[in-house]
């Protein structure tokens, strides 16, 4: 497969925010309210996973729209969420849901096992 600059750059953007992630996590101890988009990279784009809402202690994944109910999250002593229903379409999927890190508290990182056996991650910042 040949890989364009585009396709280098966002695997370098999710590389980097999974670093920054990893450096930041005891920084922030909890998620500002509010609407989070989550990107990956497909090749060589870098596309919209989908949207996460969080209110307080609680959030909606990306499969439940914006009328779906909200479920508890809770974020561990090393900045990890865990998120108590699962992750959108990476728990469905065939994805193996790995940590979550939380950089900032306007920005969290998704790391999962893709089917094929990748390790990928989901960046999410605050609208």
């Amino acid at each position: 497969m040949k890989r364009t600059g585009t396709h280098i750059a966002a695997t370098a953007a999710v590389a980097l925010s999974c670093g920054l992630a990893a450096s930041t996590t005891a920084r922030a101890a909890s998620l500002l309210d509010g609407r989070y988009t989550c990107l990956m990279a497909v090749g060589s784009n870098t596309v919209t996973f989908g949207f996460v809402d969080i209110k307080g202690r609680t959030y909606r994944d990306p499969s439940l729209g914006a009328g779906g109910p909200f479920a508890p999250y809770g974020i561990g002593p090393g900045g990890a969420i865990q998120w108590s229903r699962g992750f959108g379409a990476l728990s469905a999927n065939g994805a193996r849901l790995g940590t979550t890190d939380v950089s900032s508290s306007t920005r969290f990182v998704v790391h999962y096992l893709s089917p094929r056996g990748r390790q990928e991650g989901l960046d999410c910042a605050r609208e």
